[in-house]
């Protein structure tokens, strides 16, 4: 077996130039004298920072740098890494050398990991952690992984891209806009996964995403390129998918103009989805009553309605998507048959007991990839209000109730000129039963908060609003109570002041 002092890498594997001899001090059982020293080698990465479409089957091959540094560790637990010190022409295999002082003798097992911005100290007990939910405008992560064994006296790694890429090229967007950028593009699901940690599983490395919590939004800062009626922008866009489906793909313009391309809600990438071509179709937004409080401004119309008073639709908490909504057939959501009763497997609920919001993980407040008003408006800083943020509208002077017809009863809040109206009188879907119910005297608007006193053993119940109003009658003070994630209340938006 052979045993190297200290492991170097040459620029040839067949002749080595005096630089390249190292004194080695062989076991006492082998005999002493000069050993060839072991080359390290990694392969062309298939995908890194710069992108090239290779063929049909839209393979994606990256090219090494000189000083690229490679990290990780042995089978051991023991640090090492290396550094690019050459590229061969054509095939693009780097040379590497070691620049740290560990024994490689055959047989050795390394894990080697290349994540721009990490280095061996981000190592943790043999882990990493990595997030990619913030993206910059030049810079797309990538997460490669390989692991290797010294034989014949090489170390050859073959990396693999543990994460998925999303292309959009050539996007179509409405040219009835004078932006003159296009500052991002967002993806978003309720199932994505932004961030996770890189381990050991059996003999290789792999990588686990966390439990979702962010979407990934990528800076973009391009400027329009106005081909007709349309605009699109010249540079492809290639942002980081660690896991999971992807709902919408969103883009947002300097104008606040907002756009979004909507993928069935399974399309689940794999190593490289490319989106070539699609068309971006304008999307309005809630629109503001410039009544603001708690430090954000809230919406004119309820989620899924558009006018003053109309109810709009019927959620549940931490779900992905529209219930129920009035429509004339009285049907719920073609997704939800059996109404708001089967949810098993859905809000997080396993059969017995919540695995998100719960006294585990202490989350008290809904992630975005779980806010469907983000989820609706994923980038635009639309959001699911708070408890406290009701409150403090609540508590603004200029607060009436009001009487009248079914859709007129309720709460609103006066600031000079402006108002907002929140229903007393809205749709409640039970919790306990597959049918609707027009519940007049509760109005019940969901927070997207859980208080920490509410948690159980098997999750808890999130906090909503409810303003008892009723037909004919002065509607009541708003109240604080809690209700079954899986019932289905109305949803008022909000966005902070600054956005």
């Amino acid at each position: 077996m052979k045993r190297i002092v200290k492991t170097i890498a040459c620029f040839a594997l067949v002749v080595f130039s005096a630089s390249c001899q190292k004194e080695i001090t062989a076991p006492a059982d082998e005999t002493q004298g000069n050993q060839d020293p072991i080359v390290i080698t990694a392969s062309r990465p298939a995908t890194k920072v710069a992108y090239d479409e290779n063929g049909s089957t839209h393979n994606l091959e990256g090219s090494w740098e000189v000083d690229d540094v490679i990290f990780g560790f042995t089978a051991s637990g023991t640090t090492v890494s290396f550094s690019v010190t050459s590229v061969a022409p054509g095939t693009g295999v780097a040379t590497l050398t070691q620049t740290t002082s560990v024994d490689l003798t055959e047989g050795t097992k390394v894990h080697a990991i290349y994540c721009p911005g990490k280095t061996a100290s981000d190592l943790s007990e043999q882990t990493l952690a990595v997030d990619f939910s913030s993206q910059s405008e030049s810079v797309v992560p990538v997460l490669l992984l390989s692991t290797a064994n010294v034989t014949s006296n090489t170390l050859a790694f073959t990396f693999e891209n543990a994460v998925s890429v999303v292309c959009i090229k050539n996007p179509v967007f409405r040219s009835a806009t004078s932006a003159t950028k296009l500052l991002n593009i967002t993806l978003s699901g309720h199932e994505i996964v932004s961030s996770g940690v890189v381990s050991v599983s059996g003999e290789t490395l792999v990588f686990n995403g966390n439990a979702p919590d962010k979407f990934i939004t990528k800076t973009v800062n391009a400027a329009p390129v106005v081909v007709g009626e349309t605009f699109t922008i010249a540079d492809p866009v290639y942002i980081v998918v660690p896991a999971g489906p992807i709902a919408n793909v969103s883009a947002v313009d300097n104008k606040s103009n907002f756009f979004v391309y909507s993928l069935n809600q399974t399309a689940d990438v794999s190593k490289y989805y490319v989106l070539d071509g699609k068309s971006f179709p304008a999307v309005t937004l809630p629109t503001s009553t410039k009544v603001s409080a708690g430090g954000v401004v809230w919406a004119r119309a309820n989620l899924g309605g558009s006018n003053l008073t109309d109810m709009g639709g019927c959620y549940r908490w931490s779900d992905t998507g529209l219930i129920y909504t009035a429509r004339p057939s009285t049907t719920f959501d073609a997704n939800h048959g059996e109404g708001f009763i089967a949810y098993t497997g859905e809000c997080y609920f396993d059969g017995t007991v919540y695995t998100k919001y719960n006294k585990t993980d202490n989350k008290l407040v809904l992630d975005p990839v779980d806010d469907i008003v983000q989820l609706s408006y994923p980038g635009s800083g639309w959001r699911m209000p708070t408890k406290a943020e009701f409150e403090s509208l609540f508590a603004d002077p200029g607060l009436t109730y009001n009487s009248g017809s079914a859709n007129s009863v309720g709460t609103t809040v006066t600031q000079g000129d402006n108002s907002v109206f929140m229903r007393g009188t809205t749709q409640v879907c039970s919790a306990t039963s597959s049918n609707y119910t027009t519940a007049s005297s509760r109005g019940l608007y969901w927070t997207s908060s859980i208080n920490a006193e509410n948690m159980t053993p098997t999750g808890g119940n999130p906090d909503c609003v409810r303003l008892n109003g009723s037909t004919g009658r002065l509607a009541e003070a708003p109240s604080y109570t809690t209700g079954y994630r899986n019932a289905g209340f109305t949803i008022r938006p909000v966005k902070p002041v600054s956005e």
